[in-house]
């Protein structure tokens, strides 16, 4: 850069600036997202998927965990968070989720006794869908650097759903039918 060209912007500066402007111009608060099917990203056993979903004001974690029950999952002890035991520190905090339940699968031998994922799944729903966008991605990157951590992870609109790695493929895909289900209504 000579000083002729001190004060004025680059044009990577402004191809920024545009793209950002662009992005909050669309909004994103409610809006369902259009994708067509799940994405496999198979070497982190994550799916993600976002269908059309309402603007529903009073879809909760514990809502969504009720749906998945009523549809047939085998759903067994649960935990309900709140700020203050919220192992994540996210719960009602900016960009973080409004509510968040952990929760066993009946099918698997429990592992531990403080509601691991590893042990059924974790559903977190989100204020918006940007917000649940962005955790659905930060949890896809980590478990695509990190075989531990691998799961199933789908998006519905505001909510996340997260599962264990030890249920099958199609375990996985019932609970997914379900979760769509459980927040079209």
């Amino acid at each position: 850069m000579t000083n002729g060209d001190v004060g004025r912007p680059s044009r990577l500066g402004i191809w920024v600036l545009v793209v950002l402007s662009a992005v909050a111009a669309c909004g994103d608060d409610d809006e369902p997202s259009r994708a067509a099917g799940p994405t496999t990203t198979a070497a982190a056993g994550t799916v993600s998927s976002t269908s059309t979903t309402g603007n529903i004001a009073s879809l909760t974690a514990a809502s969504v965990l009720s749906g998945l029950r009523n549809d047939g999952r085998p759903i067994g002890d649960f935990v309900d968070y709140t700020a203050e035991n919220d192992p994540n520190h996210q719960l009602g905090r900016p960009n973080g989720y409004t509510s968040k339940v952990n929760f066993r699968d009946t099918r698997l031998e429990k592992e531990s006794d403080d509601f691991s994922l590893d042990d059924g799944g974790s559903i977190e729903v989100f204020a918006n869908h940007t917000d649940a966008t962005s955790r659905f991605e930060y949890v896809r990157s980590i478990a695509s650097n990190a075989a531990m951590f691998n799961e199933y992870d789908y998006q519905e609109g505001r909510v996340l759903l997260r599962l264990s790695q030890r249920l099958t493929p199609a375990q996985a895909a019932e609970y997914h039918q379900s979760l769509k289900a459980a927040v079209s209504r």
